[in-house]
């Protein structure tokens, strides 16, 4: 008798620990997703900042450098390679902020959106980057995935 209750003891302590593991592992998943979600919020909202603030006075600058050029003609060759980089630098912000947004893993696979990514960093010409990837299989990822892999890989990049 002492051994049925011994073994029934110790099946509810498993089943109890049990409970508790799955509790754990519950709490660990929904606390994970609610950070992803809020550095893909984070992220988002520095993307919109970066485009509609800086993107739009690099804009108003260039607008300015158009302005001086059509004033006064004589200083045309003075200011273009000023307007080239700031339009240059419009360009890579706007780039930038596309790669924060994950906006673009919503219209595209992950594939397509890594390819965005190393075409974006080709253009620094500071490194020299190829891409290529085998499909033999193509892996469906959720979009919570995609987001994360997409993230790890410009983490890694970076």
């Amino acid at each position: 008798f002492c051994g049925l209750l011994i073994k029934l003891y110790i099946h509810k302590v498993k089943k109890y620990t049990q409970v508790i593991y799955q509790k754990d592992i519950d709490y660990q998943k929904t606390l994970n997703t609610t950070i992803i979600e809020t550095q893909e919020q984070v992220l988002k909202n520095i993307s919109q900042d970066l485009h509609d603030d800086a993107g739009q006075q690099l804009t108003f600058i260039n607008f300015q450098l158009e302005h001086l050029k059509l004033d006064a003609p004589e200083l045309e060759k003075v200011l273009l390679p000023i307007s080239e980089s700031v339009s240059h630098l419009s360009t890579s912000i706007r780039g930038i902020s596309h790669s924060l947004n994950n906006q673009l893993l919503l219209h595209h696979d992950l594939l397509q959106a890594i390819e965005s990514e190393v075409e974006r960093m080709k253009k620094t010409k500071s490194i020299d980057l190829r891409f290529s990837c085998i499909e033999n299989k193509k892996k469906v990822f959720s979009s919570q995935e995609q987001i994360v892999v997409y993230r790890i890989f410009q983490e890694m990049m970076n």
